[in-house]
């Protein structure tokens, strides 16, 4: 997969604050990452759009491994790889579904749930949404995973590129309940 960093790429043109709307970068001006972004995509059978190697690049560069949609969409307009905000979010979807990407879903009341986002660089895993300090921990588990993966089977169904977290106490915060 495409390695995390968070460097930007030099835009070769003015500054992304004074470039309009229909001004978006060729997928060229993207340079190594870009073209990298743009092959990865390809590989899952997915066509290339600026708007796919945007979500990748601006996903790649987020300071955190879990970032929500608008997070997102505002590091993009933010970032030299801005695209149309539609375009941004199709891309999102496009490429959970596609495996590039993970989409974790967290319950965020009674009838609401937040999505969040990570790069599908790392082994399979799941999550635990701490309700005490916020945060969302990666949990590696692979007897659990296959459990899970024995279930889903024994029923016949196939899980998408979906997770829904466990909700309870990291371990820092059950130390001083």
């Amino acid at each position: 997969m495409l390695p995390r960093t968070d460097r930007r790429l030099a835009s070769p043109h003015a500054s992304s604050a004074s470039r309009g709307a229909g001004d978006a970068l060729p997928i060229s001006a993207w340079g190594e990452r870009g073209r990298q972004a743009a092959q990865a995509i390809a590989a899952r059978g997915v066509p290339v759009s600026l708007g796919r190697i945007a979500v990748l690049l601006v996903l790649q560069e987020s300071p955190s491994r879990h970032t929500t949609a608008e997070q997102l969409c505002r590091a993009m307009m933010e970032s030299p790889y801005q695209t149309a905000l539609s375009t941004f979010r199709a891309g999102i979807y496009e490429l959970t579904e596609s495996g590039l990407i993970w989409r974790v879903t967290l319950p965020a009341g009674s009838h609401a749930v937040t999505h969040y986002y990570e790069m599908a660089d790392c082994p399979a895993h799941e999550h635990l949404f701490c309700t005490g300090c916020h945060r969302l921990e990666e949990v590696f588990d692979e007897p659990l995973l296959a459990m899970q993966r024995a279930c889903l089977a024994a029923q016949g169904l196939r899980p998408a590129h979906v997770r829904s977290a466990l909700v309870g106490r990291c371990k820092a915060c059950a130390a001083q309940a």
